[in-house]
């Protein structure tokens, strides 16, 4: 019997003792573990650093809320209401808002993930027109927002870069720069303009397709045209186009 006791009491100890050893193993190992690094930020592969101290990442977040900043510009004012198109960012592009009232607050209208703009509201403030691209690509197209159920109608040709949009006055024609001829970008202020009456919809109609020199405002072009209108007299068949 007293054996039984002594060989249980040898083996008790024996645990006992390895699991002090393990324990005291264990405080030492993490008595002399470094303390665990803040996170940094890694500078890219293309930049060379040297002798300058690791920036930690919350720096990066702090600094974080004063970079991400949004502004709003004013695009157009309404001709008819005391109303106006702003652009502005909520998410990552800005977007067309618009505001009713002094002091009221913005009604986003346009929802892409591309950036939108040149907000230019239609002579009796039932439309606007803006530019949009895809992608960042440049490759800009012109649209038309119709605000009574908010459709948007895609003016120009989907393929070709449409720029220096202008406006005729007190009517729904605008001109602008496009490559649409040739497909070459360097084509859009010394080759084709197109002029186009808005309300077109369902088909993209040029009403004039014209050459002008590289010093030539594309405005003139429908200011002519509205002072030949005015010379004409009633009745008479006006050219093609017009």
């Amino acid at each position: 019997m007293m054996k039984r006791v002594s060989a249980s009491f040898a083996c008790v100890c024996c645990v006992t003792l390895f699991a002090a050893i393990l324990m005291t193993a264990s405080l030492a190992f993490a008595q002399g573990a470094p303390p665990s690094q803040p996170a940094v930020i890694k500078p890219g592969d293309n930049l060379v650093v040297e002798n300058i101290p690791a920036v930690p990442a919350a720096i990066a977040e702090k600094a974080n809320q004063y970079g991400e900043v949004r502004s709003a510009g004013l695009q157009d004012w309404d001709p008819v209401k005391r109303e106006m198109l702003i652009g502005t960012r909520f998410a990552d592009v800005p977007e067309i808002h618009r505001v009713k009232m002094p002091g009221g607050d913005r009604t986003q209208l346009t929802f892409f993930p591309d950036r939108t703009g040149g907000g230019h509201f239609g002579p009796k403030g039932d439309y606007f027109t803006f530019t949009k691209d895809v992608g960042g690509g440049e490759w800009f197209q012109i649209y038309r927002y119709d605000l009574a159920d908010g459709t948007v109608t895609l003016l120009t040709d989907g393929k070709s870069r449409n720029t220096g949009r202008s406006f005729a006055n007190n009517d729904n024609r605008i001109a602008y720069g496009s490559t649409r001829r040739t497909g070459q970008e360097r084509e859009r202020r010394a080759g084709v303009v197109c002029a186009r009456d808005v309300e077109e919809r369902g088909h993209d109609v040029d009403v004039a397709e014209l050459e002008i020199a590289h010093d030539q405002r594309l405005g003139e072009l429908i200011e002519d045209d509205d002072d030949q209108r005015d010379a004409e007299p009633e009745g008479e068949a006006r050219r093609a186009g017009t």
